[in-house]
């Protein structure tokens, strides 16, 4: 803390001066436009609460108004305990939601001298009750900017302007977290038909581009350092008007101009010709893991599957845990799987500096593993892992995967006159797989179920057979896809929208080749039909205000969960969904009123873009044969037995098979100067190419107080309290996770991915300091030893510090620059 001040300095001349420290010492998310500092602003029914600036993911909005950044606030609405508003029998909730929050939405606020209202949200944004608002400014190119200047400008949503639900959600499209990468002109792009009709388009929200533009696509993110994967074969995109999948199709190069085709299935409202970015939601540059889910256990135990098998497949998963070490391929494996210690890049930094060091120290190789830090990270991560398993029956599936789906492009290029296409037939898939550190690619071949998440209905689980390869005399538009699976775009119905009413704008799929978990019997899919959007009863466009009401009626209204804890109920007993699962409903006047369970649930999940709310009798809903819960759905300890009953269930028995504690012996008490006990390998590594110094001890000092400021800034922002005594631990923060469970899980999440975007952010600035270049690959001998030579410096500097906050992070981060550079040198 700067102590520039008198020590009878007025207070807000105090808090003036140290907000222009803070600031001062703000990197604004370097040079990139992927991040920005966001501020944020949390209403209960009583107060508000201020949080950040810290770095949140950017849009096309946000990018669109750079330097204007300030003006643009997230709004989040919560109880007074700050968590999400539920139902309570002593309080008229819906009454509270609508005064409260619909005073914000439709009066907006004040903060000093800016008013700030609503502007839009993103889709997630609007689950978690967490949306956009802003304060007019002057822009030199637009003029004076207001929310309904920026949401006009767009595009023309007259198609959708009657239904504010819809018109919500289209523009929401503008608020999805994307990253920006190549510029394309209108010549580069055309727009096809589909593959197939409506209601089951086989190519819904699916198209192709060429190789080169792929790979275009893929040096821009990899320069960015957000992946270091395979390149991909597909890419989840927002373009203008547009959102859904982009696949690479090697033949595209040979037609010329066209790098992109679009289909109408994908253009959600209309927009001028501009050129415009090509906006990356997600790059799938590895295959994934697939697992067990309390939704599938039960599902498929009612199809016949025995208790014993999913038991069995948890015994091995919680034994492997515990009996792996931070070397073993499954320890790392599963951090990838469950996205642990990505911000810091955890598992590959250990790999990396595992098969330096054990090549001419073993024994230095076993005290770094063995150093407190690193333990209590490994900890926080198995124990993360159990937690899982534990409270969502989430258990890796032997020799299976979650791939996203793309269609067989075959019958296009069969229609257009392409001789001898060979296409995938009704029931058939094809998957090839390749890990990062993989060789080769791996065929897959032989029976498989196939599902979507949530699985509400026996007939959300398919049986398909992978393909493997194909047939080298024909002409397959897919034979050269990765770590994606090809469904089939022949037959009279699409095979995503028998999967829980899927499509391929994004969804992802898991398929299973382990057999014991076939079931006997194969349900008939159910069919899902999308309701008709709600419009205003008013034969006029709908405004912002109507947006506003919508939101309120959300937020009132939404009984998604509701409706999946009672299905969840309900399997959990073993009724029968085709038998018992009616329920008197009421979801649109002139609709039929039994409709089943399930079928509830999917118009709850579409309610935010369709807009017509799920009002469901309680009193008719089907209940179980017991009053109480299962008590695998208990989240607090044994001795919370009130209001539970001991379930016979498969989930029952895993629940109750598995301790938390049993990690809690296994941390190290040893001396924290073992995590720096490979100095002289990393010393070693340095000489090669310069000769190491010990750098400016000042700056370094600096550099190091600067980031243990942020590390407890993000302690302190994104823990599940605002308590001082529940901030997060530093190993949370590297491993990634937050282990208290004690709140509901979507605002745990949102918590989590919070930190971890912040985490990332941080870590980058921490790296820029070190002038590590974003693009190593592209980076000259001369950036790369500068680099490595500060890298050194810092690691150092850190190495001669007792004990202390920060310390074991910042050196994570360091040594992972030390390696880096040296990687690329050695190239």
């Amino acid at each position: 803390m700067s102590t520039s001040g008198s020590l009878r300095e007025p207070l807000l001349q105090c808090f003036s001066r140290l907000y222009t420290d803070l600031l001062s010492s703000i990197d604004p998310a370097g040079s990139d436009t992927d991040t920005f500092h966001c501020h944020y602003i949390t209403f209960t029914p009583t107060r508000s609460f201020l949080r950040g600036p810290f770095p949140t993911h950017s849009n096309r909005i946000i990018r669109k108004y750079s330097g204007f950044e300030d003006h643009f606030i997230r709004v989040a609405f919560r109880d007074e305990d700050l968590l999400p508003y539920r139902e309570s029998s002593e309080v008229d909730v819906k009454s509270l939601i609508r005064e409260c929050v619909g005073s914000v939405l439709s009066q907006g606020f004040d903060i000093d001298s800016r008013h700030y209202d609503f502007l839009g949200y993103s889709m997630v944004g609007l689950r978690n009750h967490s949306l956009w608002f802003m304060s007019t400014f002057t822009h030199p190119d637009f003029g004076d900017v207001t929310p309904d200047k920026v949401r006009s400008s767009l595009g023309d949503f007259e198609r959708v302007l009657k239904s504010p639900s819809m018109y919500g959600a289209r523009l929401a499209q503008a608020f999805t977290s994307t990253v920006p990468t190549v510029l394309m002109s209108p010549e580069e792009w055309e727009l096809v038909e589909d593959i197939g009709s409506k209601p089951y388009q086989f190519t819904d929200g699916a198209v192709t581009i060429s190789k080169s533009l792929g790979r275009e696509i893929w040096s821009i993110l990899r320069s960015k350092g957000l992946y270091d994967g395979l390149e991909p074969s597909a890419y989840q995109i927002r373009f203008k008007e547009f959102k859904g999948m982009l696949t690479v199709d090697t033949h595209l190069d040979e037609t010329g101009g066209v790098r992109m085709r679009l289909r109408k299935s994908m253009k959600k409202f209309e927009t001028s010709d501009e050129p415009a970015e090509l906006e990356i939601v997600k790059a799938f540059d590895r295959p994934h893991g697939c697992y067990l889910s309390r939704p599938l256990v039960l599902i498929l135990e009612n199809l016949g599957v025995e208790p014993n098998i999913f038991v069995k497949l948890q015994e091995r998963a919680i034994s492997d845990l515990l009996n792996s070490d931070e070397l073993s391929k499954s320890f790392h494996r599963m951090m990838e799987g469950c996205r642990l210690g990505h911000a810091f890049r955890l598992s590959s930094i250990i790999k990396q500096t595992m098969q330096l060091v054990r090549q001419s120290e073993p024994r230095l190789a076993e005290h770094f593993l063995r150093s407190p830090f690193v333990r209590e990270v490994a900890q926080v991560v198995k124990t993360t892992v159990l937690q899982d398993i534990k409270y969502g029956a989430r258990v890796p599936i032997p020799g299976s995967f979650l791939l996203v789906g793309v269609p067989d492009g075959g019958p296009a290029y069969k229609k257009a006159g392409q001789a001898n296409v060979f296409t995938l037939q009704p029931g058939q898939i094809y998957a090839c797989i390749q890990y990062p550190d993989d060789l080769e690619p791996t065929l897959l071949s032989g029976p498989f179920l196939i599902f979507r998440s949530p699985v509400m209905h026996p007939g959300d689980v398919q049986k398909v057979y992978a393909i493997g390869k194909p047939p080298e005399n024909m002409f397959c538009a897919f034979e050269h896809l990765k770590n994606v699976v090809v469904l089939p775009s022949v037959g009279t119905r699409s095979l995503a929208s028998c999967l829980g009413g899927g499509d391929l704008d994004g969804d992802t799929y898991s398929i299973i080749s382990y057999q014991p978990l076939f079931p006997p019997i194969i349900v008939d899919p159910a069919e899902y039909s999308d309701l008709a959007p709600a419009q205003l009863p008013e034969n006029r466009g709908a405004e912002a205000q109507d947006i506003c009401d919508f939101i309120v009626d959300f937020m009132t209204c939404d009984a998604l969960g509701q409706l999946s804890d009672r299905l969840l109920d309900m399997l959990a007993y073993g009724v029968s969904l085709e038998i018992h699962n009616k329920v008197a409903v009421n979801i649109v006047a002139g609709r039929p009123k039994e409709t089943e369970l399930d079928h509830l649930g999917r118009h709850a999940a579409d309610y935010p873009k369709r807009g017509h709310p799920v009002t469901v009798d309680h009193d008719n809903l089907p209940r179980s044969p017991h009053r109480q819960k299962p008590d695998w759905r208990r989240i607090s300890g044994p001795e919370d037995t009130k209001g539970y009953y001991t379930s016979t269930s498969a989930l029952g028995r895993m629940f109750r098979s598995i301790s938390i504690e049993e990690l809690a012996t296994r941390s190290s008490v040893m001396d924290h100067r073992l995590i720096f006990s490979i100095s002289p390998v990393i010393r070693s590594l340095v000489e090669q190419y310069l000769v190491p110094s010990d750098g400016d001890v000042t700056q370094l000092a600096a550099l190091f107080s600067k980031y243990v400021r942020e590390l407890d800034h993000i302690r302190y922002s994104h823990s599940l309290s605002y308590s001082s005594e529940r901030r997060l631990s530093e190993a949370e923060i590297v491993a990634g996770t937050i282990l208290c469970r004690d709140s509901p899980k979507q605002w745990r999440k949102q918590r989590i991915d919070q930190m971890n975007v912040h985490a990332t952010a941080v870590v980058g600035e921490l790296r820029r300091a070190l002038h590590v270049p974003y693009d190593l690959c592209g980076a000259g001998r001369e950036e790369l030893l500068g680099a490595l030579g500060r890298g050194w410096e810092a690691w150092s500097y850190v190495s001669s510090r007792d004990a202390g906050d920060g310390v074991g992070s910042f050196s994570v981060i360091v040594l992972g620059v030390v390696l880096d550079c040296h990687r690329f040198l050695s190239r």
